[in-house]
């Protein structure tokens, strides 16, 4: 048996594992988001996991459309119902820290340990499964970032891949901050927000660089850090993790109707790499591509589990397309907007 007659076996089975959950959980919930312009329909057995995970992702959601994808989403504990193991032995998989994944032309499995959750894309049939073990346990990460690793197994066969970045921007252009943790790439993109630039995303963006390099919307959560929640009085009480702030980043999710305004998608016109400075005022300073690059694919290959040639080229086509700056980041962040503003002026 080749691994793809295998494999087609595993995604057969766990269609009929989720049946019996749906059946065992007495209802299904389903929803349909639109994600860089491609339909998904999410199915949920039971609301457990629909509850945990809508939220990053309800400013995306859209009529019922086809879809490109279908994701049959369920956990063991809520339903009673498990899911049999793909046949690891008959693939050339590979382990990374706590994961183990394979990827080719046509599948993607992800086995998170840490998490105790498992994914898996069919690119060719169109069709997906997320599986949990309990519904009660979703982390920070899971919440924040919803089936991140399926999303992006599934959006490299369409030419798009997720970069760990955040954007902000109008519809006729906007920037991408990229950089490592403490930055302050997240919060540089929630004080332009509450500025009037539109908010895309935090952390975790899809990106096309492919012709005109372009920003899509993924999940719509700002993350703020216990220190920097106090700048922003008027997301305070929308923090959904307040008793975890001792461990965890502010989390808030966002949606059309709340401050910092959402949007969808815009062309990318700069990249900027935030660091803070113990300076009053915030200065830009043009670097090179190959200095961008060395920012982004190191971040970028270690959160987004992806194909990294793939990550790679596109990374690198993005920097060759795109002026690239470094944001020195002043103690002054009223003024940080502006900046960020006027370089699109004339970008």
């Amino acid at each position: 048996m080749t691994a793809a007659e295998a494999l087609n076996g595993f995604f057969d089975d766990a269609e009929a594992a989720f049946t019996d959950a749906v059946a065992r959980a007495g209802k299904s919930v389903e929803r349909h988001v639109e994600v860089a312009r491609h339909p998904l329909r999410l199915r949920f057995a039971g609301a457990p996991l629909a509850d945990a995970m809508m939220p990053a992702l309800r400013h995306l959601e859209t009529p019922p459309a086809t879809p490109s994808l279908t994701v049959l989403v369920w956990d063991l504990r809520s339903t009673g119902v498990g899911l049999r193991p793909p046949p690891w032995a008959a693939l050339p998989y590979f382990e990374r820290a706590n994961m183990r994944g394979f990827r080719d032309d046509r599948f993607v499995l992800v086995y998170d340990r840490g998490t105790r959750a498992f994914s898996a894309v069919d690119n060719v049939e169109g069709r997906a499964v997320h599986w949990k073990d309990d519904a009660e346990c979703v982390s920070f990460t899971e919440r924040a970032a919803p089936l991140r690793h399926l999303l992006g197994g599934w959006l490299q066969g369409t030419g798009l891949f997720i970069t760990h970045a955040s954007a902000v921007g109008r519809a006729s252009g906007g920037v991408a901050l990229s950089g490592r943790t403490g930055s302050g790439k997240s919060t540089t993109a929630a004080l332009c927000g509450r500025s009037g630039l539109g908010y895309l995303g935090d952390d975790n963006i899809v990106v096309s660089a492919s012709g005109e390099p372009r920003a899509y919307s993924l999940y719509g959560v700002a993350k703020l850090s216990r220190d920097t929640l106090p700048w922003f009085p008027d997301l305070s009480s929308a923090v959904a993790n307040p008793e975890r702030l001792d461990a965890e980043k502010a989390l808030i999710f966002l949606d059309h109707a709340t401050c910092p305004p959402m949007v969808r998608e815009f062309p990318l016109r700069v990249l900027l790499l935030p660091r803070v400075l113990d300076e009053c005022e915030t200065r830009l300073r043009p670097v090179s591509g190959s200095a961008a690059l060395r920012t982004l694919v190191p971040d970028t290959l270690f959160t987004i589990l992806g194909n990294p040639g793939v990550t790679v080229r596109g990374l690198r086509r993005l920097v060759e397309a795109l002026p690239c700056y470094e944001l020195a980041l002043g103690r002054d962040r009223a003024r940080i907007p502006g900046v960020i503003a006027e370089l699109l002026e004339h970008a």
